[in-house]
This record gives C-alpha cells, structure tokens and sequence, in this order.
C-alpha cells in the first residue's frame, strides 16, 4: 500500500487555493474591475482587493523570514486584472516554496508563525476565501452578479484540481 504522501497533499491545498482565485479573477467583468461603490471610500474596489490578497502574502512572506525572490507589489489603484493574475500565480508559488521548506524540517515550523507550516497555509486560505466572499458581494453591488460558473466554480476544487499540472498531482 502506498503511503499518503503529505507534504503534495498540503501544497495542493494552496495550488487548489490559487486556482480558485483565478477563476474568479477570470469572471470578474472589466466595468467593476476599478468601479466603486456609489457610498465607497474609493479604497475597496475588486481591483484592490485582488491586490491586497497579493500583498499581504508577500507580507507574511516577508514576516516569516522569507526576504528574496519575491515578486513586487501591486498598485492597488493601477493594477490590471493581467498583472493581478501573475502576482498571484507568483505569490502563490513563492508561499508554495516557503511552506515546501518548512515541510522538510522535522518540526514542520515557519519562523514567526506557530504553530506550524500547515497553520500557515490555513491562514491564508481563509484570508483568501474571505477576500473572495468580498469580490462576490462588491460585484453584485456593482450591478454585475458573477456567473454561475464563478460561483461555483471556485467551490469545485476537485475540479480545480484535476486542471493543475501533473507533478501537482500526485497525492
């Protein structure tokens, strides 16, 4: 019998994360990508949160002793939906990297955030649920409701699974 193997079984859950959110981001529609709400503040906008999710990972990151090979930030008020979908995919790989380490030790620890690497990857995959949930709801004040393929896309992660790459695949 084959051994469940961990450590692909934890990354996948962020790889799964990410696919999410860029199925999302993939549905969310160019008239709200930057459209505030009539009440807003001019600081919560799709555009910037998509951004805030890219940067609070680099921030973590960068708290947890991981200070090269990160991407940059984004402009929340610049962004375009094309540099939020790399920074994503480039933040996502880099906290892939970052907790792989951490897996690798014997006590599964990221300096600066206990208990352990899984605890990490929990609290951003609740950040980036919670983020989502605000996509949702900015759109559909925006006057421009997800499709359904959105909505329940980003809830089928077995599905999101099956389109990661092979070697992500093998848990």
């Amino acid at each position: 019998m084959k051994t469940f193997d961990w450590k692909t079984a934890i990354l996948d859950v962020l790889a799964i994360d990410e696919g999410a959110n860029q199925a999302l981001l993939k549905h969310v529609h160019p008239k709200v990508w930057r459209a505030e709400l009539p009440e807003g503040s001019g600081k919560k906008t799709i555009a910037s949160t998509f951004a805030h999710i890219h940067n609070a990972r680099l921030m973590w990151l960068k708290m947890t002793g991981k200070r090269t090979g990160l991407p940059a930030p984004l402009d929340r008020h610049r962004c375009t939906k094309r540099q939020a979908a790399l920074a994503l995919t480039r933040s996502a790989e880099a906290v892939a990297r970052h907790i792989g380490s951490a897996l690798e030790r014997p006590d599964g620890r990221i300096s600066g955030f206990p208990p352990n690497a899984v605890a990490f990857l929990c609290y951003l995959v609740s950040h980036d649920a919670h983020h989502r949930g605000q996509i949702f709801l900015l759109s559909r004040q925006l006057g421009h409701r997800l499709p359904g393929a959105a909505a329940y896309g980003v809830w089928q992660w077995n599905r999101i699974r099956s389109s990661l790459p092979v070697r992500r695949r093998r848990a």
